[in-house]
C-alpha cells in the first residue's frame, strides 16, 4: 500500500503589530498602499489608534497629493472629508473646491457639484447657485430633446458643414438653439474645437465648409457618428 506523507506546513511568521514598525519598512508599506490604491485599512487602523497621528497625517497628505495628481478629485474629497482629524484646517474646502470645479467644468457632471457646494458652503452660497442653475439648464435641454426627438437634425454620413449649415437652417429654432448651446458646453467640445465647429458654420471658415464632412471631421479627432449624437441633436441617416 503507497503511504501518504503529509507534510508538515510552519505557520507564516507574524507580522510586527503595525505601530512598533519602523519608519523605513512603515513607508515601503503606506508607499504601497498609495500605489494600489488600498487606503482603506491604513485608515481604520488610524482610527483604532494603531498608527500615529504623525504618521496619518503624513499618510493623508500623500493620500490626496496623489489623487490630485491623478486628478481624482471626488475620490480626494471623500478621503479628506472623512478624515479630517489628520489635515489642516480648510484643506478640506481647497479639495473641495477642485472636485467642484472639475465636475462643473470638465465633467458636466451638474448633479455632484451640486451635491459638493452643499457641504462646504451650503444652499445659499455662489456655488450652489451656479450648480443649480446648470443642472436646470441640463434638465431643460433633455427635455427639449424628447420632447422634439422627431425633429432633430438629420444628415447623411457624407454630410459636409455647409449642408449642415442648410439643415439648421430649415429646423425648428428651439433645436437649432439647443445645437449652438450645446456647442459651447466645455464639457461637450475644447473651447478651440466649439470655436472651429461655430467658424464652419457661421464665420469666417464658412469657405471651407463644403469641402469637410461633419462625420470626418470628427473622426480625425477620434470621434464617431455616436458621439456626436449624444452632444449634439443631431442624427445621421443610417
Amino acid at each position: 500500500m503507497k503511504e501518504f506523507v503529509i507534510p508538515i506546513i510552519s505557520p507564516p511568521a507574524e507580522q510586527a503589530p503595525i505601530e512598533q514598525i519602523d519608519d523605513a519598512n512603515w513607508r515601503e508599506m503606506s508607499g504601497q498602499a498609495i500605489n494600489t490604491g488600498r487606503f482603506g485599512m491604513i485608515f481604520k487602523d488610524g482610527r483604532d489608534g494603531k498608527i500615529s497621528d504623525e504618521r496619518m497625517r503624513d499618510f493623508l497628505r500623500r493620500v490626496q497629493e496623489k489623487l490630485v495628481a491623478t486628478r481624482q478629485f471626488n475620490l480626494a474629497y471623500q478621503i479628506i472629508k472623512s478624515n479630517q482629524q489628520w489635515t489642516d484646517d480648510g484643506q478640506a474646502e481647497k479639495i473641495a473646491q477642485l472636485a467642484y470645479e472639475f465636475d462643473l467644468h470638465e465633467q458636466g457632471e451638474f448633479p455632484v457639484a451640486l451635491n459638493i457646494a452643499k457641504e462646504p458652503w451650503g444652499e445659499d452660497s455662489p456655488e450652489y447657485a451656479e450648480a443649480k442653475k446648470l443642472c436646470d439648464q441640463e434638465k431643460n435641454r433633455l427635455e427639449t430633446r424628447k420632447r422634439l426627438k422627431k425633429e432633430l437634425i438629420v444628415i447623411s454620413g457624407k454630410s459636409t458643414f455647409k449642408e449642415l449649415r442648410a439643415a439648421l437652417d430649415k429646423a425648428n429654432p428651439e433645436i437649432a438653439g439647443l445645437f449652438l448651446e450645446e456647442l459651447r458646453l466645455p464639457h461637450n467640445f475644447k473651447p478651440e474645437t466649439s470655436q472651429d465647429i461655430y467658424d464652419l458654420l457661421y464665420g469666417e471658415k464658412q469657405d471651407q465648409a463644403g469641402d469637410i464632412t461633419v462625420l470626418g471631421y470628427f473622426e480625425q479627432r477620434g470621434g464617431s457618428s455616436e458621439d456626436i449624437e449624444d452632444v449634439l441633436p443631431i442624427r445621421f441617416r443610417k
